[in-house]
């Protein structure tokens, strides 16, 4: 097993999940290509015993792709949090959010329902087409309008008809 030491004590893995890259579109990679990584990560942690990923994609950025010191502290904080969780058996409000449902609720809308969010799911931007998640069904990726969250409810996210097939 990974992680399984001689004496079999298991190893504990505590990680950050990637933040959010700024850089625009035109410049660079967007930070879609970035949110593939941020799944993959959330993901792992569902899979792999002992893992443990903490939510950054709130936190202050220094530049495009860079947290800045003073949320690096707050990383470090989230992450004590989750192991006093997971080790100590006490509450926290530090884990990753997880997708639980997505579903459409009528031709040109989903529904988003996440587990792990404390209030309302923060979304940077308010510019639909720089939100930090995309849509995607059998027909390929979807073209985001608009979106609206509610505290703790679903995030809405509006298609463009025109997307839709």
């Amino acid at each position: 097993m990974v992680g399984e030491a001689q004496s079999g004590i298991e190893a504990i893995f505590f990680t950050v999940q990637l933040n959010r890259c700024t850089v625009k579109p035109d410049e660079q990679n967007t930070d879609e290509e970035w949110s593939v990584i941020r799944e993959a990560q959330r993901a792992a942690a569902k899979k792999i015993k002992n893992l443990y990923v903490v939510p950054s994609i709130d936190g202050a950025l220094c530049d495009d792709i860079h947290n800045t010191s003073y949320f690096n502290i707050t990383l470090g904080e989230r992450i004590a949090k989750i192991a006093l969780a997971k080790l100590y058996g006490r509450d926290s409000a530090c884990e990753t959010p997880n997708l639980v449902t997505a579903k459409k609720t009528d031709k040109y809308h989903a529904e988003l329902t996440f587990e792990h969010v404390y209030g309302t799911i923060f979304l940077p931007n308010a510019d639909a087409t720089e939100l930090s998640f995309t849509i995607h069904d059998e027909n390929g990726k979807k073209e985001i309008t608009g979106c609206q969250t509610f505290p703790n409810e679903y995030p809405i996210a509006h298609h463009n008809p025109s997307s839709l097939n």
